[in-house]
C-alpha cells in the first residue's frame, strides 16, 4: 500500500444509469463534500444526441465537484495524437463535446499539471497509433485538489491507467450578498 494512502468516506446519495449502459452517474459524499462521479464508454457512433442528454443529467451537479472518467472513443483534440492521417475525429460528437466541456467548465487535469508530455493512454499497434482517447476530467467548485496524476506503465492492456491524488478542501464559507 502507498505511504500516505488514506481511506476516504464514500456515502451514495443517488445513482443515474443510461438505458444502453453507456455511462453510470453516482451522487455521492466524500470525505463530507457532495460530488459526482461519472464514468462513461462512449459509443462509436458519431452521434452527439448523448452528450446532449448527458449534460441534462448532469445540471442538478452544477456548483459540486463531477468527476468524469470516460474512454471517448474518438479524437477530442488532435494535438494529443500521433496517428496516421487516415484517422480522423467524428465530427458531430467531438464538436458536441467539447461545447459541452467548455460550457460546465471541465478540465483535463492531468494535461493542466502536465502541459507538454507525450504521454498517451491508448497504443493500437495494428494501426502504429498513440492517442488520448481515455480521460479524468474535473469540474469543480474548489472543494476538491488534484495533487497528482500520473499514466502508469501500460502492460497488461493496449490502455494506459491513470492514478490521480486528489485532497478535499475545508467548505467555503458562504458569502453574504
Amino acid at each position: 500500500m502507498p505511504e500516505g494512502l488514506r481511506y476516504r468516506w464514500l456515502q451514495l446519495r443517488g445513482q443515474v444509469a443510461d438505458v444502453a449502459d453507456r455511462y453510470a452517474l453516482l451522487h455521492a459524499n466524500l470525505d463530507g463534500h457532495e460530488c459526482c462521479i461519472l464514468n462513461m464508454y462512449a459509443p462509436n457512433t458519431d452521434d452527439e444526441k448523448l452528450f446532449r442528454v448527458l449534460e441534462q443529467e448532469l445540471l442538478p451537479y452544477v456548483g459540486m465537484p463531477i468527476l468524469w472518467a470516460c474512454d471517448f472513443i474518438c479524437i477530442v483534440d488532435g494535438a494529443l495524437v500521433r496517428c496516421p492521417p487516415r484517422w480522423g475525429t467524428k465530427p458531430r460528437m467531438t464538436a458536441r463535446l467539447q461545447e459541452m466541456m467548455t460550457r460546465m467548465h471541465f478540465v483535463d487535469f492531468w494535461r493542466e499539471l502536465i502541459p507538454v508530455s507525450k504521454t498517451y493512454s491508448f497504443y493500437t499497434p495494428a494501426h502504429g497509433a498513440y492517442s488520448m482517447l481515455d480521460r479524468i476530467l474535473l469540474a469543480n467548485d474548489g472543494s476538491l485538489t488534484v495533487r497528482r496524476a500520473a499514466y502508469q506503465v501500460r502492460f497488461l492492456s493496449d490502455y494506459a491507467p491513470l492514478v490521480l491524488e486528489c485532497e478535499t478542501c475545508p467548505p467555503r464559507p458562504a458569502v453574504p450578498l
